[in-house]
């Protein structure tokens, strides 16, 4: 099982055929967690002015790639901080960036966590794989 990926729990948009993740919001620097033990395989934060458009790690800002193993990856996007690099195993629930508001985030999602699940390069419903501690 996955554990939730924040401190925070309001999701202000969910999974769907144009939108492949869950934003949760929450305040500026809630911990960010691993939903599951794994190797971070991306920690990226691009400088400010290039997070704009599709070019650059499709608007994720700071973000943070984790392989947990039987194809099974996740993604933390819009990070202020990143805390772990490339190369780092994680455990389950360990802080891997601190929420902000860096990338493509505009409207009412504000500062938030942009959590996806992919298994086989696929986007899933990570809703289906939490477990709600």
């Amino acid at each position: 099982g996955f554990v939730w990926p924040s401190s925070a729990r309001t999701v202000t948009q969910g999974f769907g055929i144009t939108h492949h993740a869950l934003d949760i919001a929450g305040p500026f620097h809630s911990p960010n967690y691993a939903a599951a033990a794994g190797r971070v395989v991306s920690a990226d934060c691009p400088p400010p002015g290039e997070y704009r458009g599709k070019k650059l790690n499709h608007g994720y800002g700071c973000w943070v790639v984790i392989d947990h193993g039987n194809d099974i990856k996740t993604l933390y996007g819009h990070n202020d901080q990143i805390l772990v690099s490339v190369g780092d195993f994680v455990e389950r629930g360990q802080t891997v960036g601190l929420m902000g508001n860096t990338g493509n985030v505009r409207g009412v999602t504000g500062i938030h966590l942009h959590f996806e699940l992919w298994k086989d390069g696929y986007s899933i419903d990570p809703g289906i794989f939490i477990e709600f501690e």
